[in-house]
């Protein structure tokens, strides 16, 4: 399975006065096990943060990992994953740290 995802998260800290957003997308690949509950999961993601002289900065992630997964239909399922960031760098720490833990429900056409 291949996919396409879109990020957007707002952050405001009223101590400090400060608002912003982060923004960006990913493009993802499953391989789901026909017998077992197990599937194995690639991603790449791109990721737009403040940086702190007021610019942006674009963080690139690199994701692999699994997890499990509960068939709800014929072409739906439940899942869980523990991805690992084979990039991880200060800016990416600050905003998602390792493991990265995932829980969704996916919906085939």
């Amino acid at each position: 399975m291949v996919g396409l995802g879109a990020n957007y998260m707002y952050y405001e800290e009223k101590r400090a006065n400060f608002s912003t957003s982060i923004y960006g997308g990913r493009v993802f690949g499953q391989y789901v096990f026909s017998e077992l509950p197990l599937l194995g999961h690639v991603e790449a993601e791109l990721i737009n943060v403040p940086n702190y002289n007021n610019t942006r900065l674009n963080i690139y992630n690199f994701y692999v990992g699994g997890g499990l997964k509960q068939q709800l239909s014929d072409n739906s399922y439940f899942y869980i994953l523990g991805l690992w960031n084979l990039n991880e760098t200060e800016e990416s720490f600050f905003i998602q740290p390792n493991p990265v833990v995932r829980i969704g429900i996916a919906v085939g056409l």
